[in-house]
């Protein structure tokens, strides 16, 4: 299983419910339709794109509250945790902040305590403080403003706040009313989380389903680090059902849509399953091939104990 990022389609969402006119208002060189453009496209060029214009714009203006939202969703997107946690913590006592910067802090926060709550209760009990009142605020933006992407957002919290079942329930509805909507983000988001709370839930041929068609959303999207996603999340899948040969596949898939991504992340965790699943089969040989590809100063920060079985290795 990966981390699944809500796209930053929903960030834009919020944006244009509550901060019209920004551009001309704080800062008219910087135009955040095409960072929200590249944002969605590329997380690694969207990062030191946002850095440097970060530098140009005016400390708590407006488009500065919009550019820190597409940072946190590009650094959660990357698996760079650490990071995610350092920008986000100092804000997260602050009340004085705009709606739409407050929920992506508390929905980042969060999920930057994901790993670091592990075994300590006093974490784990902050972050689903934080992941409840993110909660909150969407579903008093959804009364006030009806959209599937919100509800999205909201049943991705619920699964982060372990509400696996009723984040579920609160989707089903949607897959049936938006079944056959051309939107490829919606497609991508909708059945990107239904995949994994399928997954979850233990309805293995359902999420495969479910993954297929998060494939196809992330494919006419033309997202490579999303289409590297969904081949990793729909092998991860297959492994479970036993469906070895067709996970074989689409890990090597995924290889090789991150490596077009520029997403060291994501190619060391498909490298490393896909390792692993050589080495369950009794492929010794196939194993070694794949482990003679591998990059350790990639892994994920999250990833330590894989990362040292690797390194031991090598």
């Amino acid at each position: 299983m990966t981390f699944y990022s809500p796209a930053t389609i929903i960030l834009a969402l919020l944006l244009l419910i509550y901060s019209s006119g920004i551009e001309a208002e704080d800062s008219p060189q910087v135009n955040i339709s095409e960072l929200h453009h590249l944002c969605k496209k590329s997380p690694n060029e969207c990062l030191p794109a946002i850095n440097k214009k970060l530098r140009s714009v005016y400390y708590k203006s407006h488009i500065w509250y919009s550019l820190m939202q597409f940072k946190f969703d590009a650094l959660f997107t990357l698996q760079d945790i650490k990071t995610l946690y350092e920008n986000t913590k100092p804000w997260i006592d602050e009340d004085d902040l705009p709606v739409p910067f407050k929920v992506s802090l508390y929905i980042h926060y969060a999920k930057s305590l994901k790993f670091s709550a592990i075994g300590k209760p006093a974490l784990k009990k902050e972050r689903k403080k934080y992941i409840k009142k993110a909660e909150q605020q969407i579903a008093l933006m959804h009364s006030a403003y009806p959209n599937p992407m919100l509800l999205i957002l909201l049943a991705n919290l619920k699964m982060h706040a372990e509400e696996v079942e009723s984040a579920y329930q609160l989707l089903l509805p949607l897959e049936v009313k938006y079944r056959k909507y051309p939107d490829p983000e919606l497609k991508l988001d909708l059945y990107g989380n239904l995949a994994h709370l399928a997954d979850r839930l233990g309805h293995k041929k359902q999420a495969i389903s479910y993954w297929i068609t998060c494939l196809k959303g992330a494919i006419e999207f033309k997202n490579n680090q999303q289409i590297a996603t969904a081949y990793y999340n729909l092998a991860s899948s297959q492994v479970t059902n036993n469906d070895f040969t067709k996970a074989e596949g689409n890990y090597i898939n995924a290889i090789e849509y991150s490596t077009l991504a520029n997403d060291g992340a994501k190619l060391s965790q498909a490298q490393y399953y896909l390792y692993i699943l050589m080495h369950q089969q009794g492929l010794m040989h196939r194993a070694k091939e794949v482990l003679q590809t591998m990059d350790i100063s990639k892994f994920p920060k999250h990833m330590k104990k894989e990362r040292e079985l690797i390194q031991g290795l090598i």
